[in-house]
């Protein structure tokens, strides 16, 4: 017996694997660095896809907007220039006869 409370090497049971045991964790091993590979490859290839794709996509839709501007000039939604509305000016008419009547003056 030995003291001390420590057990022997004898009463501890041997570690050893049996052949079929160890085909099977190394076959389980390659396949599981095998899916691993797989996972990794895919995300890489998704995310090379989504950062070539997004310019294009972008650029497509610029085309797309800028042709329908073009065609329907109301869509794009700005201000229209001083040149291209017809507007009229209030103003009294303080001619010879000083009557204060107003006119209106289309500019």
């Amino acid at each position: 017996m030995a003291e001390g409370g420590a057990s022997s090497s004898a009463d501890q049971p041997l570690d050893d694997k049996s052949g079929s045991r160890q085909c099977a964790e190394g076959t389980l091993d390659v396949f599981a660095v095998i899916g691993r590979g797989i996972v990794t490859t895919s995300d890489a290839v998704v995310s090379a896809v989504q950062h070539t794709a997004y310019p294009i996509k972008e650029g497509v839709i610029s085309v797309i907007d800028g042709t329908t501007e073009y065609f329907q000039p109301h869509l794009k939604k700005q201000a229209v220039g001083e040149n291209e509305v017809p507007t009229f000016d209030m103003e009294r008419d303080e001619g010879e006869a000083g009557d204060g009547r107003r006119s209106f003056t289309w500019l």
